[in-house]
């Protein structure tokens, strides 16, 4: 039975309506992203994107399977992950210019694959702005979801020679990246809700498995990122310096803090509850969208940037 051929009272094909990226989206926006969709059906082995390749497109699994593969054709290919039906792939494309970081093939006959420009999805924030932002909390839901669990397997390889993160240079406010493109104002009232939380050397502002409530800032000093605080295998994963954000997940996802944050020097640090930010959504809400898209873009270069340390680690660990 073709994948058209059952269809909701706007003609919308029962795979697009059930795709995790357009969760929480119905009606008139979700026809419109239907309709600038491309269905193409790809064999065994055959390429959907190629890594370096311009990303301009995000793409969604209708049916059959994919393999994410960095290094593909080279004698140091690596599977980095198995995507199923419903599953998205390039949304990196769409929230940062950049090429794409790993190649996707297909993995069954008659994988399905629907595609959707950017400039379609960009025209949404325009047409239809809450469904926008709910792409975008999709987007971000998943890259989150994605940079825990590689932040897991790359914290294992690298035990036995951790690497640091310089931390970030000194920035205002304005600066810190998760505000680009808000409005003065707005950025005003989230510094003024914020909380001033002194912190004494090896003092944790909170611990891996700590309830995901709120969001923090680096205003002195600088913290570290620490897996498997006091077992064998502790890794630290990042230094972060002036005017770095941690904590930010917590906007996307209500899971449990996936690494402790501990002080490696006096520092101050700048606690943002969750509630403020559900507040602040109501009274600015273009201004939350831009947060969360600017968060979606951090955790797609994150993630970008752990691919690439985790098949360097992978690639190293069989010469």
């Amino acid at each position: 039975m073709p994948l058209s051929s059952e269809r909701d009272p706007f003609n919308i094909p029962i795979p697009v309506r059930e795709m995790a990226v357009f969760r929480g989206i119905s009606g008139e926006a979700l026809f419109s992203i239907a309709a600038g969709m491309r269905e193409r059906v790809f064999g065994p082995g055959e390429t959907i994107v190629f890594e370096g390749s311009v990303g301009d497109h995000i793409y969604v699994i209708g049916t059959g399977s994919a393999e994410v593969v960095k290094g593909a054709g080279t004698n140091a290919e690596t599977v980095l992950a198995h995507l199923g039906p419903g599953a998205f792939f390039g949304e990196m494309g769409l929230i940062e210019d950049d090429r794409r970081s790993a190649t996707v093939r297909a993995c069954e006959d008659e994988t399905t694959i629907f595609s959707l420009g950017r400039e379609h999805v960009m025209r949404m924030a325009t047409e239809h702005p809450r469904q926008y932002h709910t792409i975008m909390c999709n987007i971000a839901l998943e890259l989150s979801r994605r940079l825990r669990a590689l932040d897991a397997a790359y914290a294992a390889l690298r035990r036995e020679r951790p690497s640091i993160t310089a931390p970030a240079p000194g920035v205002g406010w304005q600066g810190v990246f998760i505000f680009e493109g808000l409005a003065p104002d707005a950025v005003r009232a989230l510094a003024m809700a914020t909380t001033e939380v002194k912190l004494r050397p090896g003092q944790f502002a909170f611990e891996e498995g700590a309830p995901g409530d709120s969001v923090w800032l680096v205003g002195e000093g600088s913290v570290e990122v620490v897996k498997s605080v006091g077992q064998p295998g502790e890794t630290v994963l990042a230094v972060l310096g002036h005017g770095s954000v941690f904590g930010e997940m917590c906007l996307v996802e209500g899971g449990p803090r996936s690494a402790a944050i501990r002080a490696r020097e006096s520092s101050i640090v700048h606690c943002l509850a969750l509630p403020v930010f559900q507040k602040f959504a109501a009274y600015w809400p273009a201004d939350h969208a831009r947060i969360i898209f600017n968060i979606a873009r951090e955790l797609s270069r994150r993630l970008r940037s752990l691919d690439t340390s985790a098949f360097t680690a992978l690639s190293g660990m069989g010469q």
